[in-house]
């Protein structure tokens, strides 16, 4: 991933295709597993996440499941947060 990627994701749709096909990759929410494919994050910690209230979550009977807004307003919260780096600066002089 380029420096221009860094800090514009891949839109929610795009990313979901990786982890399954069909409703999966047009569906308003998706099971936590598919969440953590995607923020690139292991299963158990998206689960912790969400038992923290740090990842917005609907609870389908015993399933829970995180709408796709919340895993794009993470991402952009994320990136919003993360000290900008001037590229030039860590460049090898040659």
């Amino acid at each position: 991933m380029d420096a221009a990627d860094e800090h514009n994701p891949a839109p929610i749709a795009e990313l979901a295709t990786t982890v399954g096909s069909g409703a999966a990759s047009t569906a308003a929410v998706v099971s936590v597993r598919e969440a953590a494919v995607v923020l690139g994050i292991s299963r158990a910690f998206a689960y912790e996440l969400v038992a923290r209230g740090k990842l917005a979550h609907l609870r389908l009977g015993r399933r829970i499941v995180i709408p796709r807004r919340a895993i794009e307003s993470m991402i952009a919260e994320a990136s919003a947060n993360e000290p900008h780096r001037d590229e030039s600066a860590g460049a090898p002089s040659r």
